[in-house]
């Protein structure tokens, strides 16, 4: 059954998908809810099939590369199924808080202060973000599972992460924002491109703006993902010379995207 909040002024409606797992859709004061942000077929298996691949294989280069620090960036936090799993995943590979680092982007305020009180377990007053608390604990002990690892102390894990900045959050992604990025920003080598569709966010899928992007984000050496296959993101992913693999979508969907670049 399907379940109605208020998430500090953002009207939420938590879906249950077909592995038990939730998917979230919302709206901003009177205006409609949004298309739910995971396939009804299962939001963690979509997540495993279509991301997790792209993570353990950026994972295994940078290993074998012998570089230092795994970088990643998310664009469309959610419900922060990519955020945790990627983190699960450095923490199964027992990278320490300074070896990890990702950058993740959400437009809506509110999901970054839930999933930030959660991870640090502090709980401010005035605030209703506790409401999804019980997806977040719901998706860690899928991680705990998945990867055999001990839930308290990747836990701990992830507080440290926010607290050593290691976990980064921002706004939505936009041309001026892309642009403003200083030299300090680090690149990723690992892209998890989970945005809205082109109906619910049309900025995101503007030609000059998936070029901007990825030329922005991308390290050198970087693979990037998306459970979309658009043709426009395929060609801005072929200027910024980026080679395109073949992919099956999830749950019916032909294909999604995944393209490298060494």
């Amino acid at each position: 059954m399907n379940t109605i909040f208020d998430l500090d002024g953002l009207s939420c409606e938590l879906i249950v998908t077909a592995d038990g797992s939730y998917s979230l859709r919302y709206a901003l004061s009177d205006q409609e809810l949004t298309e739910p942000m995971h396939s009804s077929k299962g939001a963690w298996a979509e997540t495993l099939e279509i991301y997790e691949p792209a993570m353990r294989r950026s994972l295994l280069s940078i290993a074998l590369s012998s570089q230092q620090t795994w970088t990643v960036s998310s664009v469309g936090l959610g419900l922060g199924y990519n955020e945790l799993l990627s983190a699960g995943w450095a923490f199964c590979m027992k990278l320490p808080p300074s070896s990890f680092r990702l950058d993740s982007y959400e437009s809506q305020p509110q999901l970054i202060k839930a999933f930030v009180e959660f991870c640090t377990k502090e709980k401010h007053p005035s605030s209703n973000s506790d409401a999804l608390h019980p997806v977040y604990a719901d998706i860690l002990n899928r991680i705990s599972e998945h990867l055999n690892i001990e839930r308290e102390a990747f836990e701990k894990y992830l507080a440290e992460l926010l607290i050593f900045n290691r976990l980064q959050f921002h706004g939505g992604l936009n041309l001026i924002d892309l642009l403003s990025l200083t030299k300090a920003f680090t690149p990723s080598q690992c892209i998890l491109f989970d945005a809205f569709s082109p109906t619910s966010s049309p900025d995101l899928w503007e030609p000059l703006f998936l070029e901007k992007m990825i030329a922005r984000l991308s390290a050198p050496q970087c693979i990037f993902v998306s459970y979309a296959s658009r043709t426009v993101l395929k060609n801005a992913l072929r200027t910024a010379r980026f080679t395109l693999e073949t992919r099956n979508g999830f749950a019916g969907k032909r294909e999604s995207t995944c393209a490298v670049r060494v």
